[in-house]
């Protein structure tokens, strides 16, 4: 019997990778402190400088210059620069490596999703009943409508999307054990 689950790389598309909660907090405070810091630094340098010719008369070209390049479609500076901060600290490296994270696990999702019929796997719901659960019957019935991919959009129905896959690759995984055994 050929069982196409076993074919499917399982760590990708159950988000193998992705960071904890605590990750992602600690990251956001990292982040909230670096920006704070700079801030402080920002306002410093300013106070310092304040009656020198630097912000009397630099200050006010490098904003008009900068209105300049706004207005000719060219991006904010302050908002490249916030861009660019965000890139480089943890927060941003969090959200990018748990942005390809979910970009893999979607494509293998939808490489599976696209070569199989989940209804023909109802059966495996004698084996293990959560193949026959309301969520994943929702999940085929998207199959059969040809909107599954609008469907997953959301990261919560890709999950769902993954468990079914999961629930359905542990059958096969039991089902060909079996079949060694005898």
């Amino acid at each position: 019997m050929c069982y196409k689950f076993l074919e499917v790389n399982i760590p990708s598309a159950t988000f193998a990778g992705l960071s904890y909660g605590y990750q992602r907090k600690l990251a956001l405070v990292v982040t909230l402190l670096i920006w704070a810091g700079v801030s402080i630094f920002l306002i410093e340098f300013v106070w310092v400088f304040k009656d020198t010719r630097f912000v009397k008369h630099v200050m006010p070209m490098a904003l008009l210059i900068n209105l300049c390049f706004t207005i000719l479609g060219e991006p904010f500076l302050p908002t490249s620069a916030a861009k660019l901060m965000f890139n480089i600290t943890p927060l941003g490296v969090v959200y990018r490596h748990d942005q390809k994270v979910v970009d893999r696990a979607r494509a293998e999702l939808f490489r599976i999703s696209k070569r199989v019929d989940f209804y023909t796997y109802l059966a495996y719901g004698k084996i293990n009943p959560d193949i026959n659960a309301k969520k994943n019957l929702l999940i085929i019935a998207h199959q059969k409508k040809g909107d599954l991919e609008i469907w997953t959009g959301s990261v919560r129905n890709l999950h769902r999307l993954a468990d079914l896959v999961y629930q359905i690759y542990l059958v096969e995984v039991l089902l060909s054990s079996e079949e060694i055994i005898f």
